[in-house]
């Protein structure tokens, strides 16, 4: 058995000798010494190989090598035998035209100082390079690849390029470094396409090609960007890991499932276009920002999973199916969710999603709907919304998620504080509704826990069409505001307060909730009194005044029962010294005089009693000026008291 590692000598080969050598013929190289590189058996490492042809170290090539068929006279160029380039060196181009190779041809080494490009050939075995090193561009503009086309090392300088080719089976890479770019312009993948390891330190992009059957990451290190600008995907995009400085999506048409299972995205994963029929899955993964910029989306656009550390931004795209959220498994956090879209189809939040914050800018087209069921959040934003269809929020309440848990899963190298937000790792952040230059429409509010947020701030927005059941908005200034400055603290502009208890009292009027209709209508009229005090608007302050002290604008009649008594008493008392002859004093505490002046009081507080209706006595002009102004008060106080008394009845 002959072991290659005792042939040290140097072995200068003309191209059309080297190429007779890889046929297995016996070859002459340029001092005219014969050679032939077909070994019965030989062992390689711990492998052992038979009837193989073997180019090892010693071979030198320095001219251009061009393998193609003789068109003119018709011949078929044939390689019968298994080829293994260990090693040698090749100093111009190496240029696959044609030939019909039997068996495998794999790269295990060598030094290849210029192109080596494959423009046809009918290979109907495996073709693979295990090691080797490229200083210029490797690439592919057609052939037939009937079996495997691998790569598991070697090393590439310049770009690795796919113009064309027919590959049946499957196209593997699981290991080599790719220097510059590795470009996919085109080819008939009719397997597997899958990237398993490697290290790509520029972009790798897809233009084109048609990959008929699964597209797979299941590895690698792309120091770059990772670019679809095009190609067709019939039958499934998959990631289940690999570590992406970027991954972007431009173009391509995706018939079946494009799914994420795993994957360190360190900078943005971007959606800026593309054609997805089925389904748009992820399942898990660790993100920093995931944007949608564009995109058609024919099936649902689903987050089932993965650690979002940054946010998840929706900003424009056709969905549709439409938007569904369920990342209620153990470790999936979403920190950020916001979508800039008008939706016209479904946004579905599922319940337990685990979402930190929570933020809706554009709207709800008509036709469109928005349920979001029952889930802890930090913050629940609209901002610039208008909700033309449907919008129900149920169930929502305050809970700070410990994301700090995200960093079981980061690589101990990572330093949390440098991929996190410092408030997202302290949970410093307040919690907080905020509803912003929006119309929320006909918005549905159930058992929205607001009571729990820190803050429910409502600026510029419209809610005299909302509803809420179970739970409702917040009657306390210390809970509600209109803004909040940027220290945090919520700010109450009275005029402003003023119209969002306004809205919420229309709100709960066209609801029929009648006793939330007046505690918000009770606020309205207290902060526009406020307001008008600000407005220096005396008239409207003075009756808002006295609405407020004689029964709370409306909201305790028994308030207002009291004090008419106590209105009535004080206007008896001076009255009935204003008299003359009327025993008025301590002194004069007896039973008679109880008796007689708790007679003539109930008359007095009557405000049709007579003008004598004590007896014995002379009205003077101090007394019937206190007559006729406890008759007014009087009056004013009954019709308050009554109407707060009836706030329950029908208007």
């Amino acid at each position: 058995m002959i072991s290659l590692a005792e042939k040290d000598d140097k072995i200068h080969l003309s191209a059309d000798q080297f190429i007779r050598a890889l046929q297995g013929k016996v070859v002459l190289d340029k001092t005219g010494k014969q050679h032939k590189f077909l070994y019965k058996k030989i062992r390689i490492e711990e492998t052992v190989y038979e009837n193989t042809v073997v180019i090892d170290q010693r071979v030198v090539i320095s001219e251009k090598i061009v393998i193609k068929e003789d068109e003119f006279l018709g011949e078929k160029l044939v390689f019968p035998h298994p080829i293994l380039i260990l090693g040698g060196y090749f100093q111009f181009r190496f240029r696959i035209e044609g030939g019909h190779f039997q068996s495998d041809f794999r790269i295990y080494g060598g030094v290849f100082q210029s192109d080596f490009r494959i423009y046809g050939g009918n290979f109907k075995s495996m073709f693979r390079i295990y090691r080797g090193v490229f200083l210029s561009e490797f690439s592919i503009y057609g052939g037939i690849f009937q079996s495997d086309f691998r790569i598991s090392g070697g090393y590439f300088q310049s770009w690795f390029r796919i113009y064309g080719g027919d590959f049946q089976s499957e196209f593997r890479i699981s290991g080599s470094v790719f220097q510059s770019e590795f470009i996919i312009y085109g080819g008939d993948f009719q397997s597997w396409f899958s990237i398993e390891g490697g290290t790509f330190q520029s972009w790798f992009r897809i233009e084109g090609g048609t990959f008929q059957y699964k597209f797979h990451i299941r590895g690698g290190y792309f120091r770059g960007s990772f670019h679809i600008l095009g190609g067709q995907f019939q039958s499934g995009f998959q990631i289940d890991k690999g570590q992406f400085k970027s991954f972007l999506i431009k173009g391509g048409r995706f018939q079946r499932l494009f799914r994420i299972e795993g994957g360190d995205f360190q900078a943005f994963f971007q959606i800026l276009g593309g054609q997805f029929h089925s389904i748009f899955r992820i399942d898990n993964g660790t993100f920093y920002v995931f944007q949608v910029l564009d995109g058609q989306f024919q099936g649902w656009f689903a987050i089932f999973g993965g650690q979002f550390q940054e946010k998840i931004s929706i900003e424009d795209g056709v969905f549709t199916q439409g938007i569904l959220v369920e990342n209620n498994r153990e470790k999936a956090i979403i920190n950020h969710f916001e979508t800039l879209i008008t939706i016209t189809s479904r946004l579905v939040i599922r319940k337990n999603s685990q979402i930190h914050l929570l933020t809706f800018k554009g709207g709800v087209a008509n036709g469109g709907s928005v349920y979001i069921n029952p889930i802890y959040l930090q913050k629940l934003e609209f901002e610039d919304f208008i909700n033309e269809g449907k919008l129900e929020i149920t169930g929502v309440r305050l809970r700070a998620i410990d994301l700090r848990k995200i960093k079981q899963n980061l690589s101990p190298k990572v330093n949390i504080k440098q991929v996190l937000s410092p408030k997202w790792i302290t949970l410093e952040s307040k919690s907080q509704i905020n509803l912003s230059k929006s119309n929320l429409g006909n918005a549905v509010f159930k058992a929205v826990a607001f009571e729990e947020f820190g803050q429910v701030s409502i600026g510029d927005t419209k809610l005299n069409n909302i509803s809420t059941v179970n739970k409702h908005f917040p009657l306390k200034a210390e809970n509600l505001g209109n803004r909040a400055d940027d220290a945090g603290k919520l700010q109450h502009d009275p005029a402003q307060m003023a119209e969002i208890y306004n809205q919420l009292y229309l709100a709960m009027q066209k609801q029929g909730n009648r006793l939330k209709e007046m505690e918000y209508y009770s606020q309205y009229l207290s902060w526009q009194r406020k307001a008008t005090l600000q407005e220096k608007n005396w008239p409207a302050l003075i009756s808002l005044s006295l609405y407020q002290f004689s029964t709370n604008f409306g909201q305790s009649w028994v308030k207002g029962l009291g004090i008419s008594l106590l209105i009535g008493l004080i206007f008896y008392f001076f009255y009935s010294i204003s008299l003359g002859g009327v025993q008025v004093g301590f002194q004069y505490l007896t039973f008679d005089n109880i008796f007689f002046h708790g007679k003539h009081f109930f008359q007095f507080l009557l405000p049709t009693h007579k003008l004598d209706f004590i007896p014995h006595t002379q009205s003077r002009f101090l007394s019937s000026f206190l007559d006729i102004f406890s008759r007014i008060a009087l009056g004013y106080m009954y019709y308050q008291t009554i109407t707060a008394f009836r706030r329950f009845g029908r208007k």
